[in-house]
């Protein structure tokens, strides 16, 4: 019996061996590069500002999908023009005013941003300038694709809502 036992023992354990597939999985991205607005909280892609000053100057991070370049990654955006409509926490639709470029905010660096060599992120930065009507004004921004990168859905927008 204990004989049968152990006998059974090693048949079990000499399958299970030869079931186990040892050959690891190849967990690398292969798609096609790939940027988006960074969505963690410590950079979220949705801001909201009282302006203390007359000025401030932010900035929304840019991640890359897919692996390090051994050249920076250069992109645009462009200013969304229905950025305007944002829902708040309860999910009622709110409208506010559009900020207009020159008079409510500036794009450093004429709404270009880098992506340096062997690295995963950049920024596109901005100055808000605050409103002199005291509305609250909404500054929606989309980043855009060119030749080497395309921009993932999820997160191609970013809005800072500010007064």
């Amino acid at each position: 019996m204990k004989n049968k036992f152990i006998l059974g023992s090693l048949l079990a354990l000499a399958i299970g061996f030869t079931s186990c597939d040892f050959e690891e999985e190849d967990e690398s991205y292969d798609g096609p590069l790939q940027v988006e607005f960074d969505s963690t909280p410590a950079s979220a892609y949705r801001k909201s500002f009282t302006l203390a000053g007359a000025t401030r100057i932010d900035s929304f991070k840019v991640q890359l999908i897919g692996p390090h370049q051994s050249e920076a990654i250069n992109g645009t955006i462009k200013v969304d023009p229905n950025a305007k409509k944002i829902t708040d926490p309860n999910g009622t639709n709110l409208l506010l005013d559009n900020a207009v470029e020159g008079t409510d905010f500036t794009l450093t660096n004429g709404g270009k941003y880098i992506i340096p060599a062997n690295s995963s992120f950049g920024y596109v930065k901005y100055t808000m300038i605050k409103p002199a009507d005291g509305r609250t004004k909404v500054l929606g921004l989309e980043l855009q694709e060119n030749e080497k990168v395309k921009v993932a859905f999820n997160y191609k927008t970013a809005t800072a809502t500010f007064k």
